[in-house]
């Protein structure tokens, strides 16, 4: 399995069954935790790690953007993510003076959430050079290097992501909506044959200088990267 793991979310929203609503939505990308009140939240913040914090407008003990100021006071580098009732222009400045990272408005689409997160986390500076690891496959996320037995192997931006998003589901099946969000960051229906060809090309690098193919089709349900045929 690949060493790194899936990007951990705290979600932070009164109303619980939407709170599962959104989780069932993210959990092909995310690990998602709850917190249904800001104190739970914020002793969840002292025990715990999280890449993300989604605040929701809907807390029976405190405003949103009140609790955006404590957690931007205890984590001064975490994302935070606030999702607003009233996306009016103030609400969105008072979100982000209060130190979210970006907003959402309601309705609230899942596609465009998970796009966020995706970007933000992109964009978030790293610490040090995380590692994925799979069978003799390894990708450095911050060098942007990868090296299959101990070879250099050269991939475009979109190549690379590819390949970033297989290492991050190691052994499982990766849809191609999965697939599509994580790389063009949105999900999107009817590109089948552009997927199709970035497989193709990322399998010429991955898989054929080499004695076993590690990038395998599941018809019908997307990609798996496995060292089992």
């Amino acid at each position: 399995m690949a060493t790194a793991t899936i990007p951990t979310v705290l979600l932070i929203e009164g109303n619980s069954q939407y709170a599962r609503i959104l989780q069932r939505h993210m959990k092909a990308d995310f690990t998602v935790d709850f917190a249904f009140s800001s104190t739970v939240a914020l002793r969840k913040l002292t025990d715990h790690t999280y890449d993300i914090v989604l605040v929701s407008g809907h807390l029976p003990d405190l405003l949103a953007t009140n609790l955006c100021q404590q957690i931007r006071a205890l984590l001064p580098k975490i994302l935070i993510i606030a999702i607003l009732d009233d996306s009016g222009v103030q609400h969105r400045i008072n979100a982000l003076t209060a130190g979210a990272d970006g907003w959402l408005g309601v309705p609230l689409h899942y596609s465009e959430l998970l796009c966020l997160c995706q970007t933000l986390l992109r964009r978030r500076p790293m610490a040090n050079n995380v590692c994925l690891r799979y069978h003799d496959l390894e990708l450095h996320t911050s060098s942007r290097t990868v090296k299959r037995a101990g070879q250099s192997i050269s991939l475009t931006p979109k190549q690379f992501a590819a390949l970033e998003c297989l290492l991050l589901h190691a052994g499982s099946v990766v849809s191609r909506e999965v697939f599509t969000r994580h790389v063009w960051d949105f999900a999107q229906t009817g590109w089948n044959q552009t997927i199709d060809v970035h497989i193709s090309t990322l399998r010429s690098k991955i898989d054929r200088p080499f004695s076993s193919n590690l990038i395998h089709t599941v018809r019908g349900h997307g990609y798996k990267l496995s060292a089992e045929a």
